[in-house]
């Protein structure tokens, strides 16, 4: 054995025997290679074929071999107790664990199973079964043939099992003894208890069968009345469907019959009108000769109409000269008076620009004489105004800068709040993280909050160490937490006995609320706390103490109780000192572990253990409650400089706000007298624009004699062109009138081509309306036609669809006359009609009662259903009366089986049991009934003499009684085993004493080894932390001792146990030749 703390080997194995080919069987352990696996970082252990003891001390690793063998085998880790989760079984540090084991096969080389467990990663298992990939599923198959059921405690029972077997039902300790024994029995009682399953099934099926054919027969037997009133109804129906089919049909030949009628009269309208349109063609020629002598008289009209508007348009056109020239005549004398007018206008406006002028000069007189004083004032002005902006310049410096630190202040101060609303937030969540933990003491915090003031307190007190308690260092949370009491974190600290007395009252006895209270020392231990020279010897960084803030009365309770001030706290090189730290402090810590060490009262040892630090629960995120105070401290203080700040500021601003009026006000006075200035320039320019426009207006003076002759001379020009164009009028007024000649006698010609042409017209129209009024006739008598043969055809159509026949049918059916004389149908249309009208009747009077038309199809489909359910019952009967046989046979054979078995391990029982001086049976209970699943195994033992045997169960016996009745129940099995491979018991021996412990050993070595080495049983593996002195021990029996500590630095492949045990021979040899 290597030690745990070089990480190159956690374990080995010593073989004591040889076994012979004889004693290995199919499915025997060989050997399970272990990497990572728990305690182990690399260890191979090897299994004899008969008897291996597995001893070691508590915590060295023998467990680990039996977790390690059930999870090589793919059995769940819930099997095994210690943790649902294959991952935590790997090493601690490391992501990957390896297990391989080998078991024996006698055809060829060992059947070897290879399992790789990963805490991280997608895939969680890797499985190579013989040297190739496989899955868990093709593990499982193994398994099932190699006959290894990791499932059944009577084959596999680890530590943290064994006292589930004591608390086994009945059947399911039967189940599992015969599934270690003969899994063939087994596997007949599964299906024994699957037929008595499907017999059940049956008988149920059954009953209910019988009582659906008795319900089904009931309503069909009701609803038969009803079917036979349908069924008429239905007869009925059909005849009056016969008839309405045979009415259609005869009235198909009445309607043909009319319509061959009415098409002869068509044919002999439609000749005599062919000879009435041959008498009107010569009428018809001479009417269109007429109407072509009329449209060319018509065309000469047009001829001269259109001359005659040729030369009255020519005559409008000098017409509209003519008085063009009266317009232009008009004209120049409405300008010459226009012209009178404009000019008296011209001298109207001259007077009144002369007068404005006038003003305007004396408005700039009187404005230059006061230009001088407005000069000298505006430069007063300006120099006052520069002065102020002296004056204000420095003060908006000053403004600026102390506006800054305002702005500074206030998000100094902004900042703050923040921290406090986060503080707040944090210790809102702390509330409820405490109201989830304890709520008692939530309420209690709660209350104290409200009514503080009337509690009264006198001393020093705290809040629970939850809410006060603070970590400055977070790496260290998880050592503060491992290191006080659950129960105290929810504790209020008092440092007056009084103050504890009145809280306790108030809160425990008055409220009912279940909070502790804690009496804090007066005395402070700060100054005894460990040295730190001290404490850097053993690489370590302080105590607990140094590593976190609470108020006084918590700070001396935690000294006083916990020792904070003498616990250390290492790091990563803390490991290089346990052992000397373990001798000077009771308990320390390291980056991951506690270590806690104990001095024997009796023999003075040191005894010590480790503990791995769990992830913290309660203090995840503490903070100091005195850090609110100097927040809300440092707040104050930055309110009071804000307001200070603000005053100067306002101060500042309301002397800038002086100065700003003043020099707004010499401003405006300025801007008044520069105002002046501007309207001067403005009255300059006024006098300027309108001189220039008198001038304008004086230039213009119009010369009327000169216009009235211009316009005298143009009017006598007028005049003469106007008596030419009147000349022309008259030659163009007498071509019009020889032109107005022409056009009435063409008018006159076209009249009487007309009246020839009406006349003819009359007549046309009297031959045509006597030709039309045959048309109409046979127009009339062509619709008739048409209608009577869509009457006809609609008859036939309406038959056939009432007959069910395809609409493109040509004659009647032979089937379908041969129905119209089964019913009797008369070939009458009149008769038809009174035998339907009778069927009509009768069925309205069938309709006066209410009848279902389903109830027909629901009485043949229970007939149907009936008849099916007793050909099922019938059928499945037959087949009951021979599963029934097969069950019978079945369970008579399971159960002589059974029997012979219980008899046969009876007998090994009370033999084991007898010999520990106690007594004991097994027995096959039944509650006397066919059900297979109502059998179970009972074990009853008596350890005192006179005693009656009772039950094994959890609740009767003792520990150490459970123990052995359960080792010597499984010694038993061992005897009736050849089938199951191995057997593995882990620890049972725990709690037996020193003598029942010594015969059960015994009696597993003479059980298991049997005193021939050639006979071949189940291996059997049994894990024990100790061997008492002086026990029975055979040759073909193993002792496989696990042991781990500094003193074994020799991995187990180096070992040379040959080697050693030559050595060891030779040492005794000397040893009795000395003697």
């Amino acid at each position: 054995m290597t030690n745990r703390a070089s990480k190159k080997d956690a374990g080995s194995t010593t073989r004591t025997c040889v076994a012979t080919r004889e004693q290995w069987s199919l499915g025997k352990l060989v050997s399970l290679t272990m990497e990572n696996f728990l305690t182990y970082q690399q260890c191979t252990v090897m299994f004899d074929p008969c008897l291996n003891v597995i001893m070691g001390p508590n915590g060295t690793g023998k467990s680990s071999i039996v977790c390690g063998i059930c999870l090589a085998l793919n059995g769940k880790a819930t099997l095994l107790g210690r943790a649902k989760d294959d991952r935590e079984y790997i090493a601690y540090g490391w992501d990957v664990a390896k297990l391989r084991i080998e078991l024996y096969n006698p055809a060829g080389p060992a059947f070897t199973i290879e399992r790789t467990i990963n805490r991280t990663g997608s895939v969680k298992n890797k499985w190579i079964v013989n040297g190739e990939t496989s899955t868990a599923s093709h593990v499982d198959q193994l398994k099932l043939q190699l006959s290894i059921r990791i499932e059944s405690l009577c084959q596999f029972l680890p530590q943290d099992r064994v006292q589930a077997f004591s608390a086994m039902s009945d059947s399911a300790r039967l189940e599992d003894s015969i599934n270690s024994i003969d899994p063939s029995l087994s596997e007949k009682h599964k299906q024994l208890k699957e037929l008595a399953n499907e017999g059940s099934d049956f008988e149920a099926w059954k009953k209910k069968t019988e009582e659906l054919i008795d319900s089904f027969s009931g309503e069909i037997d009701i609803l038969a009345p009803q079917v036979q009133q349908v069924k008429d109804k239905r007869d009925r129906e059909e005849r009056r469907s016969v008839l309405k089919q045979k009415k259609l049909f005869l009235l198909y030949e009445v309607e043909l019959k009319e319509f061959n009628q009415l098409r002869e009269r068509r044919d002999v309208l439609e000749k005599e009108v062919s000879v009435k349109r041959e008498d009107m063609k010569p009428l018809q020629k001479v009417l269109c000769e007429k109407k072509d002598s009329a449209v060319q008289s018509m065309r000469k009209v047009k001829d001269c109409s259109k001359n005659l508007q040729n030369c009255l348009r020519s005559q409008e056109v000098v017409m509209q000269k003519a008085e063009q020239f009266s317009e232009a005549q008009q004209k120049v004398h409405h300008q010459l008076d226009q012209r009178k007018l404009d000019d008296e206008k011209r001298v109207v406006v001259a007077q009144q620009l002369r007068e404005e002028i006038a003003i305007i000069q004396q408005n700039l007189t009187d404005t230059t004489k006061s230009e001088q004083s407005i000069a000298t004032r505006t430069k007063e002005l300006e120099a006052i105004i520069d002065g102020l902006n002296a004056e204000l310049a420095p003060l908006e410096n000053e403004h600026g800068r102390v506006g800054m630190d305002y702005q500074r202040k206030k998000s100094e101060l902004e900042q703050l709040n923040k921290l406090l609303m986060n503080f707040e937030h944090k210790v809102k969540e702390r509330e409820n993280e405490l109201n989830q933990f304890h709520s008692h003491s939530y309420r209690a915090y709660q209350w104290v909050k409200e009514h503080e003031s009337e509690l009264g307190l006198e001393g020093e007190w705290s809040l629970p160490m939850f809410l006060s308690l603070a970590v400055t260092d977070q790496s260290r949370r998880r050592q503060v937490e491992m290191h006080l009491k659950k129960k105290d974190l929810f504790a209020f600290v008092f440092a007056n006995k009084q103050d504890l007395d009145k809280f306790s009252s108030i809160v425990n006895d008055q409220m009912g609320l279940v909070v502790d209270s804690l009496l804090a020392p007066s005395q402070d231990l700060t100054s005894d706390r460990l040295a730190r020279e001290q404490l850097s010897r053993f690489n370590c960084d302080g105590v607990l103490l140094d590593f976190i803030s609470a108020p006084g009365p918590v700070m001396r309770y935690l000294q006083k109780i916990y020792f904070f001030h003498k616990t250390p706290i290492g790091n990563q090189l803390t490991d290089q000192n346990i052992d000397e730290l373990s001798q000077r402090f009771p308990v320390f810590y390291s980056n991951d572990r506690r270590f806690q060490s104990k001095k024997s009262k009796y023999s003075g040892q040191i005894s010590s253990g480790e503990v791995q630090l769990r992830n913290c629960r309660f203090l995840k995120d503490t903070f100091e409650l005195s850090q609110k105070m100097v927040i809300q401290q440092q707040r104050t203080e930055k309110l009071v400089e804000e307001q200070q700040i603000k005053k100067v500021l306002e101060e500042i601003f309301q002397k800038m706000n002086m100065i700003s009026n003043k020099i707004n006000q010499l401003k405006s006075e300025k801007s008044s007298l520069a105002h002046n200035e501007k309207q001067r320039k403005q009255l300059e320019t006024s006098l300027q624009l309108k001189s220039n426009k008198l001038r304008s207006i004086e230039s213009a003076k119009v010369n009327m004699k000169a216009e009235f002759e211009k316009a005298t001379k143009n009017f006598q020009d007028s005049r003469q062109q106007k008596l030419a164009l009147m000349a022309n009028v008259k030659g163009k007024m007498e071509e019009v009138m020889k032109e107005l000649q022409k056009a009435s006698l063409c008018n006159l010609r076209v009249e009487i081509d007309n009246f020839g042409t009406r006349l003819c017209e009359r007549q046309l129209k009297t031959e045509q309306e006597s030709n039309s009024t045959l048309e109409g006739e046979l127009q009339r008598l062509m619709e008739t036609v048409t209608d009577k043969k869509r009457k006809a055809r609609n008859c036939w159509v309406d038959a056939l669809k009432e007959a069910n026949l395809e609409v493109t049918a040509k004659t009647i059916p032979q089937y379908v006359e041969d129905k119209f004389q089964k019913f009797g149908v008369p070939d009458d249309v009149v008769s038809v009609e009174q035998q339907m009208e009778e069927e009509e009747e009768q069925l309205a009077i069938i309709a006066l009662v209410q009848l279902d038309e389903g109830v027909v199809e629901r009485f043949e489909k229970l007939n149907r259903k009936v008849e099916e359910l007793r050909a099922q019952k019938d059928s499945r009967s037959r087949q009951h009366d021979t599963h029934q046989e097969k069950v019978d046979q079945l369970r008579y054979e399971w159960l002589q089986s059974v029997k012979h078995f219980i008899e046969r391990l009876d007998r090994n029982f009370s033999r084991f049991m007898s010999e520990m001086q106690c007594s004991g049976r097994v027995e096959l209970q039944s509650k006397g009934d066919l059900d297979p699943g109502s059998y179970g195994l009972s074990i009853k033992v008596s350890y005192r003499r006179g005693e009656g045997v009772q039950e094994l169960k959890r609740e009767y016996q003792s520990g150490g009684e459970k123990s052995v009745a359960t080792m010597l129940y499984l010694l038993a099995l061992q005897e009736l085993t050849t089938d199951v491979p191995f057997r593995i018991v882990d620890e049972i021996n725990q709690g037996m004493d020193a003598d029942n412990e010594r015969k059960v050993f015994n009696m597993i070595v003479e059980t298991v080894c049997n005193g021939d080495s050639d006979t071949k049983t189940s291996q059997y593996l049994f894990v024990t932390p100790k061997l008492l002195l002086d026990l029975q021990y055979q040759p073909n029996m193993s002792v496989l001792v696990v042991n781990n500590g500094v003193a074994n630095d020799i991995g187990s492949k180096d070992w040379n146990i040959s080697k050693f045990i030559k050595k060891h021979r030779r040492l005794t040899a000397a040893t009795q030749d000395g003697e």
